[in-house]
């Protein structure tokens, strides 16, 4: 049996909204904004490639 795992990691555009300080909490809400656009297009990117499965 296989199981699929997806990584997410933060983009381009995500990381400009966190900044380079990842404890400054100023930059909270707008890193969360960008996340609820990024995040759904990243996994409707994975769903749409074949053969992403890892078979050790």
């Amino acid at each position: 049996m296989y199981a699929r795992a997806t990584v997410l990691t933060p983009g381009p555009e995500d990381l400009a909204a966190i900044g380079v300080n990842l404890m400054d909490g100023r930059r909270r809400a707008d890193a969360l904004q960008t996340a609820q656009v990024t995040v759904p297009a990243m996994l409707r990117r994975d769903i749409r490639v074949v053969g992403r499965v890892f078979r050790p």
